[in-house]
């Protein structure tokens, strides 16, 4: 609590650039609020604030007003704190939780197609070409030996080729739902973490792909993670 004050204080006479950071820093302290610090006291000391109107014009680099933060960790302290909140102070909550954010679906999709692009032109270009049901036609006419059977040859001709398309399937989905609910605030860090796992999935695949020796999927793989990433990065709440 002190250091919230601390930095209110600062935060009202700071610059323009620099008043998003600190009132950041006092949002996110916020939050720990009901969690951290007693109950009472807090909650008086929270009201006080609101009622004073230190922390009016405050806002974080997403547009939060630090009002609102402080709106939240009251009403998380819960029974009887929570009924002291002003009905003002409700509906500004609401009206922030009710926000929606513009999606940059332009170049998001861009993005996304390109690395789908990219993903397909690699495992079409790898150096070992898909073999349905792990049996080829030379196989079939004698000319070639046919592949042993077990799990890893069913890897070998099938399993990698479903790993590409599961992770071009996973970045079309969190394509989907981004153009669609990444505008409702509460969806999209949701939405923004579903493009961060496919990423990481995506570079994990990358490196056992090319450790297993399969350079053209594993490449492809490596593109899918890209895109991904780069989606999770174009995504970011203003």
């Amino acid at each position: 609590m002190d250091r919230i004050t601390s930095l209110i204080t600062e935060a009202r006479t700071a610059s323009d650039d620099q008043q998003p950071d600190m009132a950041g820093a006092i949002n996110e302290l916020m939050a720990r609020l009901p969690a951290e610090a007693t109950s009472e006291e807090t909650a008086v000391w929270l009201l006080r604030l609101l009622d004073d109107g230190h922390l009016d014009g405050l806002r974080d680099e997403a547009g939060q007003p630090s009002s609102v933060a402080a709106t939240r960790a009251l009403l998380g302290l819960g029974y009887p704190h929570a009924m002291q909140v002003p009905p003002e102070r409700l509906e500004a909550l609401r009206r922030w939780e009710r926000r929606t954010l513009p999606v940059p679906w332009g170049p998001l999709v861009g993005t996304l197609l390109l690395a789908a692009m990219m993903q397909c032109f690699f495992v079409l270009m790898s150096d070992q070409p898909r073999q349905l049901f792990g049996v080829s036609a030379e196989c079939l006419a004698g000319e070639v030996p046919c592949p042993p059977a077990g799990l890893s040859a069913w890897f070998r001709y099938e399993g990698q080729y479903l790993v590409s398309t599961g992770l071009f399937l996973e970045n079309v989905l969190a394509g989907v739902a981004a153009v669609t609910v990444g505008r409702l605030q509460k969806v999209r860090p949701r939405v923004r973490l579903g493009f961060l796992g496919v990423g990481v999935l995506g570079l994990l695949t990358w490196g056992a792909l090319l450790a297993l020796g399969y350079a053209g999927v594993g490449w492809g793989a490596f593109m899918s993670a890209a895109g991904a990433l780069a989606a999770w990065r174009i995504l970011k709440v203003p």
